[in-house]
């Protein structure tokens, strides 16, 4: 009896701690007093200064992105297509950098990207998939499908987080390492995916630094938290991007061809 008793008050005692809140006491002596008297009304002054340091930040919770030849075909983390054999200039520029089509191949929004639902991509203009390393696909009559030994195109996304509480900052993507196969890069903010509003597929060289966001200051002249509230993630002070990346498989060395991608978010505080 005397052990469910001290139970119960265990029980009674968990249950106060999880009811209670967080505590705060009452501050005292900040600024200069204040005092008024007078027959019917009496008014005080008192400031409240939200101080917030001058601050960007990035999040990435995928610090590394595998092109892993032995599963294609079999993964969902990628896609593998074939294209035309060289790759087309679209003619359209950003910040003077060119967009390029990977092949020849491109690709477009497939759903709609909301709070509930990731973004999905579709691959444009592909003439086939590959699904076998090396690159070669044998028809149901047992022939050779032409061009299926071609070199190919692989497209990866991820999410990037962004945060400044800073007007018209920078979103910028350094590549460096070893390898030296052809990559391509495009950062899609949210406020843009829906619209279908591209920000430009760079191809990405070692020791290049390509600026991702795109010319329309409307993406990047107020702080993020208030970019969200008008691009539909209110209530949010950070704002999702997807980056797209593509890797062109062509005669490359075989183990781990690497390259390191460095992002910078950046921006000048006001004097």
């Amino acid at each position: 009896m005397l052990k469910r008793i001290a139970a119960i008050a265990l029980g009674s005692l968990v249950f106060v701690a999880f009811a209670q809140g967080p505590t705060v006491s009452p501050v005292h002596g900040n600024g200069t007093d204040q005092e008024d008297s007078g027959t019917s009304s009496a008014s005080v002054d008192q400031r409240v200064n939200l101080h917030l340091p001058p601050t960007v930040a990035l999040h990435l919770d995928v610090s590394e992105l595998v092109f892993d030849m032995r599963h294609i075909g079999n993964t969902d983390d990628y896609v593998c297509v074939y294209g035309a054999l060289e790759d087309a200039d679209s003619g359209i520029g950003y910040h003077g950098q060119r967009q390029w089509l990977p092949l020849g191949t491109s690709y477009a929004v497939n759903k709609d990207w909301t709070a509930e639902s990731d973004p999905t991509i579709e691959i444009l203009d592909a003439t086939g998939i590959a699904t076998s390393y090396p690159p070669i696909e044998i028809g149901s009559d047992g022939e050779l499908l032409e061009d299926s030994k071609n070199h190919f195109v692989c497209y990866q996304t991820f999410i990037l987080q962004k945060f400044s509480n800073i007007s018209d900052w920078t979103l910028t993507a350094t590549r460096s390492g070893e390898a030296d196969f052809d990559m391509y890069i495009q950062d899609n903010t949210y406020c843009s995916f829906n619209s279908g509003a591209t920000t430009g597929f760079y191809r990405i060289g070692v020791g290049d630094t390509l600026n991702l966001l795109p010319d329309d200051a409307g993406l990047t002249n107020g702080t993020t938290g208030a970019l969200a509230d008008d691009c539909g993630q209110k209530g949010k002070s950070w704002l999702d991007d997807l980056v797209v990346i593509a890797v062109k498989v062509n005669g490359d060395t075989y183990g781990d061809n690497w390259a390191d991608i460095t992002y910078t978010i950046s921006a000048e505080v006001p004097e």
